[in-house]
């Protein structure tokens, strides 16, 4: 049997953040491949959303893979 062990390792809190301007959303990573090739916590997407609802589905379904247990 094969045991594999993930560590991951966040800079802080993913969050939203209050402004004069409005709220903003900072989703963290642990790591992942960007063009450029591996990184420690790249950024994935900076700018506006115009459709937040979609992006808010989206989200959630990206949640629901992440809470899949694939060992069943």
């Amino acid at each position: 049997m094969t045991q594999l062990m993930q560590t991951y390792s966040y800079l802080r809190p993913s969050a939203v953040h209050e402004s004069p301007a409005g709220r903003t959303l900072a989703l963290e990573t642990s790591g992942g491949a960007t063009p450029a090739g591996e990184a420690a916590n790249p950024r994935f997407f900076s700018g506006f959303l115009t459709a937040p609802a979609a992006a808010a589905t989206a989200l959630l379904t990206v949640a629901d893979v992440a809470a899949a247990r694939y060992y069943r």
